[in-house]
Order: structure tokens, then sequence, then C-alpha cells
């Protein structure tokens, strides 16, 4: 059984957590929820005296994000919290208990991405992102939507954008695009080709995006699964890590001047 508890912040290393099987307890940390259990297990940390959320049998955590008011958005294979019916998203309270009115109108895709901010979650799903109020009853924005395929993998919010992977089917390619927040809208000059699969991506505070996934190159340049992007979209070109390709579990965080990679490799960094 899956289950998410909830650790001090004493060593916060990115506001998503993501893609645990069952069986595996999901640390956060409040407001700013963790990325890895197995980072707080490194730093000794202990859950929070705050209920325990139980996903049920075969169910798991695709993505987690945490918002400013200290909730916490789920989204990933399941179907009950805690025994109360919930289809693949959910929001948890700040105080750990199941949301009883935010249940969006809107199935996301089985490796859906979630993104938030302090007026809206964005929610994606085989047909694209979705938005919805971050609390309260969950009515979908008709005015706002983001039609573009495969954009359940790695959503991320920086300066009036939404980054999100998509799937370029006549070109057979992944595509990191980015959208206007307000409207939508895509940027025609930001849309950067990968050589294969897009997996996970983060932004530092310089606003460098780093991408992770399965690929032999981004951008036009020969990358092996790692790579960093400028804030102009063009691939950095001395930050080149020596890394096998990824599976397509594998994910990214970054914090302060580390970048965090986990999945399954044969060998990291040589």
């Amino acid at each position: 059984m899956s289950k998410i508890a909830r650790y001090s912040q004493t060593n916060p290393v990115r506001q998503r957590l993501k893609r645990f099987p069952n069986r595996h307890a999901l640390a956060g940390v409040p407001v700013l929820y963790g990325m890895l259990c197995a980072t707080a297990a490194a730093t000794g940390l202990q859950p929070e005296p705050i209920p325990h959320v139980f996903l049920g049998n075969d169910s798991f955590i695709n993505d987690a994000v945490g918002q400013p008011d200290g909730g916490l958005v789920v989204s990933g294979i399941f179907h009950r919290i805690n025994g109360v019916p919930r289809n693949h998203v959910a929001r948890l309270l700040p105080n750990g208990e199941l949301d009883p009115q935010w249940q969006p109108d809107i199935v996301p895709a089985s490796t859906g991405a979630v993104a938030t901010d302090a007026t809206s979650v964005y929610i994606a799903s085989e047909s694209g992102i979705t938005r919805f109020p971050p609390s309260g009853p969950a009515i979908a924005d008709s005015q706002w939507g983001v039609g573009i395929d495969g954009a359940y993998r790695g959503l991320v919010l920086r300066d009036g954008w939404l980054y999100a992977r998509s799937f370029d089917e006549p070109m057979n390619v992944d595509l990191i695009r980015r959208f206007l927040i307000g409207t939508g809208n895509a940027d025609p000059t930001w849309n950067v080709p990968a050589g294969g699969y897009v997996f996970d991506m983060d932004f530092d505070e310089r606003g460098n995006l780093f991408v992770v996934g399965a690929f032999s190159d981004i951008g036009g340049t020969a990358r092996n699964g790692l790579a960093k992007l400028n804030p102009d979209g063009e691939v950095d070109p001395v930050w080149d890590p020596a890394a096998p390709p990824a599976d397509r579990y594998v994910e990214l965080a970054v914090h302060a001047d580390k970048v965090i990679v986990r999945g399954s490799y044969g060998q990291l960094g040589g």
C-alpha cells in the first residue's frame, strides 16, 4: 500500500515529488514539499505527526506539487485516497487531510504532470493541459487550455511561462515548448526538439532549464540524456555530464548549485 508522509523543512530539495511506486512513503516539507523519500532517509529526517495518506494497493504517485498555502496536489495511478474516491488527481490540505471539495472534472494521463502557482493548478492529460482553481470546487477554466499531445511530463512554471514537453507526431520527436500563463498561447520562438524522449526538467535560480531523458541530442547538440538550456533556449555548450541514456523513470531536481538526478543508471559521472 502506498502512503504519503510529511517531513519538517530541514533540508528542502524541491517543490515536487514524483514517480514513487507502491509501498514507498512519499516525503514532503511544509509549503515546499520534498522530492525524494531517499533524500529524507539520507538526512535522517523523521515524519511529522500528521495523518499519513494511503493510496491503496497497486497505486503510485507520478507527480506532486506543493502549493503556496501549504497544500499538496498529487497525480498518478490511484482511485482512492484514505478510502475516498479520487480519480488520478487530488489535493491534500496543509494538515494532510484530503480536500473534500477539490475534485477536477478531468482524468489525467497515467503519467500526468502537475504545476501550480498562487492562483491556479495546471494538470496535463492526454488531450493537453487544463487550468483549475487552487482550492474549492475544481471547475476547469473554459477560457484557457493548451491542446498539445504528450504534455503529461515535466510541467514547469517560470516568469509568466508554462514549460511543457510535447510530442510532435509528424516529426516523431519530443519538443520542449513554452506557453503564456495568461492566455495559453505558445511562444513560436521557443521550441527545442530532442532526439529521443524528455522525462523531466527543472530551473535553477538563474533561469537555466535542466533536462533529463533518453535522448542522444537536444536542440541539435549531442547530449547523452542530460542537458542544460540557457534562458534563450540554446543548449549550454559547456555543461555536458558524463552519463549514459536514462530509462523512462528518471527525474531531476535543481537545488542551489546542485542538479540531482534519480533513475536507473549503469554508471553516472564516470
